[in-house]
């Protein structure tokens, strides 16, 4: 494993150093062609910005328009020159360097595929681009630079505007389709440089290969030293412990024998930690047989004990089977006396459904028997309050007002007693429906209107615009009438507030007000059925105390739940989640 080991430590190191000197080589090929441009780009400015605006003028007054000299009326000719006076003085480098235009005059400066790209790319894009990478060319790297060239000013375009207007030497020796029709603006040419890699590469592999070999000769050398000395001061120490080992353990009188080992502190130690452990093996092996001594005897007195427990085992099995018969005659009385108990329940059940089938039709009957009555004295005082039977005292009106108030706070208990019989015989059943619940709410929170404006107090609600929800409308409604009816009721100074919002799958539907508040102790007990707020400083109790235990009972047939919050003297906050879709199990859906 450690000659595998250096190895790949050799092969990564090799790797490193090629690698560095690749990289080494590329970035000099960066630094030469980047001087390169530059010089090419430095021709390029002194020929647009300096030699031709000086010596147009001049040429033109001596030689005539119809004049062209291309050594100094053609910044790509005069790159074009120097380059091969550099390629002379530089026979090693075979440097790549074109002045690149598509449908240049001189095929040394037309452009190759890619380059010609290039320069289509830059000038659409109207701004200058460079780009550079390594390429492979005949199968040798270089690597390569492409960037703006000559770009067209006024003055160029005499040689590269129309033909009609070049000078006639020029188009006498370059012909009048090449290089023409340029605009002002345009980039006509690419710099293109290419730097060889392939010398740099070699020299990079050379130069990595001795390293790699002066370096793997040293790892092998290192390895060799490492191996004999390991050999000496680790291995035979360790082996003349091992062989200690294996002869205590074939024999035990050469236990607390000691070995006798030199070397680095650690193997020192091991074996002073190897004597000690057979001094303490040697310790053990002589107290071995008192101790085994003393568990022989504590085995016998657990022995004895054990028989002991035998015999008494055996003697309360016989007494088991001296009670076995008795245990049977108590089992058929058993038997005999749950058949009895079953029988009574039965007939206690039957009882039950009897007692709830009567208290049904009595429900159903008083419902009949109350509430006919109760409208005709409501609807009586109605009539008599509207002056339609002649005209009242005001004594009377008072006392009518009263029996009719009293005849609808009367028929509102009965209706409440009704639906809580209903809900909690299970007879109220969901009558689902699609129907937009924010409007339902906010008719029911404006039917309590009156109530609060004569009360003194603001009801306001804030509710989406729209909330479909598949649900029994008017359980939805009952609810809502409840929880605001209750806090109007109970509130005599300040507001109180309903504010909607869908919350995933739920509707929730908050009431707040700022009435008196409920204490910690009768948090609980708000939700009972006939519980009623008491005290001093509350009055007589208001209502039947019906209301929230119907709301709660409607809530959870309809899958959803109702909480509070309340500090006292500080209000309360009623909040009901409702599912948006109903569970429909035992409904009767409306067609």
């Amino acid at each position: 494993m450690a000659v595998v080991a250096f190895a790949v430590s050799a092969a990564i190191v090799v790797l490193g150093v090629r690698q560095a000197m690749r990289d080494y080589a590329l970035e000099e090929a960066r630094e030469k062609a980047e001087i390169i441009a530059a010089r090419n780009l430095a021709v390029h400015d002194y020929f647009t910005h300096e030699l031709k605006p000086s010596v147009f003028p001049l040429s033109r007054g001596t030689q005539g328009d119809d004049y062209f000299d291309p050594r100094w009326m053609s910044s790509s000719y005069a790159v074009r020159g120097m380059q091969d006076y550099f390629n002379e003085r530089f026979e090693g480098e075979d440097f790549y360097l074109k002045d690149a235009a598509i449908n240049a005059r001189s095929p040394r400066n037309e452009a190759d595929a890619i380059e010609a790209a290039f320069l289509a790319e830059m000038n659409e894009a109207g701004q200058l681009l460079t780009r550079s990478g390594v390429r492979e060319i005949d199968g040798k790297p270089f690597f390569y630079v492409m960037r703006d060239g000559e770009r067209m000013i006024e003055e160029c375009l005499v040689c590269h505007g129309d033909p009609a207007d070049a000078p006639a030497d020029l188009v006498a020796s370059y012909g009048a389709e090449r290089s023409f029709g340029r605009k002002v603006g345009d980039f006509s040419s690419v710099v293109s440089i290419r730097v060889p890699l392939a010398d740099a590469y070699a020299s990079a592999d050379r130069t990595a290969g001795v390293l790699s070999g002066w370096l793997i000769a040293a790892m092998l050398v290192t390895f060799a030293g490492v191996t004999v000395y390991n050999r000496r001061a680790v291995v035979a120490p360790i082996k003349s412990v091992r062989d200690q080992a294996r002869a205590i353990a074939s024999d035990t009188e050469v236990v607390g024998a000691e070995v006798s080992i030199t070397g680095a502190r650690e193997i020192e130690q091991l074996g002073e930690a190897f004597n000690e452990m057979s001094h303490r093996l040697k310790q053990l092996v002589d107290s071995l047989e008192d101790r085994v001594a003393e568990r022989t005897e504590d085995l016998e007195m657990t022995n004895e004990e054990l028989m002991n427990q035998v015999a008494e085992r055996e003697a309360a099995e016989d007494l088991l089977v001296k009670q076995a018969e008795e245990l049977e005659r108590y089992h058929f009385q058993l038997e005999e006396l749950v058949e009895q108990r079953t029988k009574q329940l039965e007939e206690a059940n039957e009882e039950l459904l009897a007692a709830t089938r009567a208290k049904d039709l009595f429900m159903a009957n008083m419902s009949h028997e109350l509430r006919t009555p109760l409208n005709s004295v409501i609807g009586f005082g109605d009539v008599l309050l509207s002056g339609l039977a002649g005209p009242l005292t005001e004594e009377q009106q008072r006392q009518i007002q009263m029996i009719r108030d009293s005849g609808r706070h009367l028929l509102e208990l009965v209706d409440e007693v009704l639906d809580l019989s209903r809900i909690e015989t299970g007879g109220d059943r969901i009558d689902v429906d699609t129907f937009d619940a924010a409007a339902t709410i906010a008719k029911a929170v404006r039917s309590l209107e009156p109530a609060a404006e004569n009360k003194g107090i603001t009801l306001s609600y804030k509710l989406p615009d729209s909330v479909m929800m598949r649900s029994d409308e008017r359980k939805l409604r009952q609810i809502v009438l409840n929880i605001v009816g209750n806090a109007v009721k109970f509130t005599d100074v300040g507001a109180v507030t309903v504010v909607g919002r869908v919350l995933r799958d739920d509707f929730v539907i908050a009431v707040s007000d700022t009435g008196p508040g409920i204490s910690d102790a009768h948090i609980d007990d708000i939700f009972q059925v006939f519980w009623q707020f008491s005290g001093a400083d509350r009055g007589k109790p208001r209502g039947a105390g019906l209301g929230l235990a119907i709301a709660l009972r409607m809530a959870e047939v309809l899958g959803g739940t109702i909480s509070v919050r309340s500090e006292l003297g500080s209000g309360s906050t009623f909040e009901v989640v409702l599912p948006l879709a109903a569970p429909t199990d035992g409904t009767h859906p409306q067609e």
